[in-house]
């Protein structure tokens, strides 16, 4: 026992990470940040990646064709490391995360310097990457750490500040195996076979959603001042999936 609790106590940050060492006066014009990463996407559901799952989330595809799509491989096999790396852009030394985490938190420190109104749906991991940090609003709130894009999009929306750089971050959990596993989640046919129904319907039901936001932000005006970043932390594609 007292090994198990000497392996999770959580490390202190011993330095600093500073990526950016001297950060310069902020720039005059900023876009809209929209970083959503839904938990276990596949990219074998997705027109971007494979032809033939093209239909199965239109709007993604569309987004994809208005703007880039790629592959980058995370040396992380699970949600505890692979999200906070989004924050540091960089490898991690462990799990748990070392504390505080804020030492390490490049994106956050970069987001303040240039005036960002930060708005997160937090999550366990989220938790421990930013925490209660002062000027952080929380979206989805009701949701208890378990974010639905939808929901927590509904509640991003009417928050937006035109006026003012918008950040939000979103780790959705719309696909996760535990999620559809315990609700049942609504069913799709089709979708790439041997994949349960109800990871098909989900995704479906989601990506109506985003879509719906995209539809939002260019009746704003906003989209064309917006950077919209799609990911997930657990990704799953066959090189051979499209030959089949």
């Amino acid at each position: 026992w007292n090994r198990y609790r000497d392996l999770r106590a959580r490390p202190r940050a011993a330095i600093r990470l500073r990526l950016v060492e001297q950060l310069k006066p902020p720039s005059a014009r900023k876009p809209h940040i929209f970083f959503f990463v839904i938990d276990s996407l596949r990219q074998d559901h997705l027109g971007a990646y494979a032809p033939r799952a093209r239909g199965a989330a239109p709007a993604l595809d569309a987004l994809a064709r208005d703007g880039a799509a790629f592959s980058a491989l995370t040396p992380y096999g699970g949600t505890g490391l692979s999200q906070p790396a989004f924050w540091t852009g960089t490898l991690l030394p462990q799990s748990p995360l070392p504390a505080p985490f804020g030492e390490f938190n490049s994106l956050n420190r970069l987001l303040k310097h240039e005036g960002y109104r930060r708005l997160v749906a937090f999550d366990s991991v989220l938790e421990s990457v930013i925490g209660r940090e002062e000027g952080v609003e929380r979206l989805n709130e009701k949701a208890l750490g378990i974010n639905r894009l939808c929901e927590a999009l509904a509640d991003l929306e009417p928050r937006l500040d035109p006026k003012r750089p918008n950040f939000a971050f979103i780790q959705a959990h719309d696909l996760h195996i535990a999620v559809l596993a315990g609700e049942g989640g609504p069913r799709k046919p089709g979708g790439v076979p041997g994949v349960d129904e109800r990871y098909s319907g989900a995704l479906a039901r989601a990506d109506a959603c985003l879509g719906r936001f995209i539809g939002g932000l260019k009746k704003r005006g906003l989209y064309e001042n917006s950077v919209i970043v799609v990911s997930s932390d657990l990704s799953h594609y066959h090189a051979d999936d499209e030959a089949k």
